[in-house]
């Protein structure tokens, strides 16, 4: 068992609004990508609209003060500068959607639906269409 000197993460939410999910949800991405570095990720219901996210006593989310819920890059990196600075995690997180170095390009995605002249020309006589 791992030490109690580990962070303790809890999710306070609210039952009423139907947030038990995202909750779930959030305290699921927490552990997937912080496992050594959190003592325990907790979820917490309540009511009035309350969404919290608290790293022992920091409070590093809150819904109403932050405007919305965070999304998993941004939930993580905020525990995670609470909880383990250190900590580097995966690139899929820290990236941004920007290049990072000069002349560095990402592939647009390839559509199926589109076409190209040569698939609207008509048929040769005697081929099948």
């Amino acid at each position: 068992m791992q030490s109690q000197s580990l962070p303790l993460v809890v999710i306070h939410y609210c039952t009423l609004c139907q947030w038990q999910l995202r909750a779930a949800w959030m305290a699921q991405e927490l552990l997937s990508s912080l496992t050594d570095e959190l003592f325990e990720v907790a979820l917490r219901p309540g009511k009035g609209g309350v969404f919290e996210i608290w790293v022992d006593e920091h409070l590093v989310w809150e819904r109403k003060r932050d405007g919305g819920f965070p999304g998993a890059k941004e939930l993580k990196q905020k525990v995670r500068d609470v909880a383990c600075p250190d900590k580097i995690l995966g690139a899929h997180v820290e990236r941004s959607s920007a290049p990072e170095t000069p002349g560095e390009t990402f592939a647009a995605p390839i559509t199926p639906s589109a076409k190209t002249p040569a698939d609207s020309a008509p048929n040769e006589p005697g081929t099948p269409e």
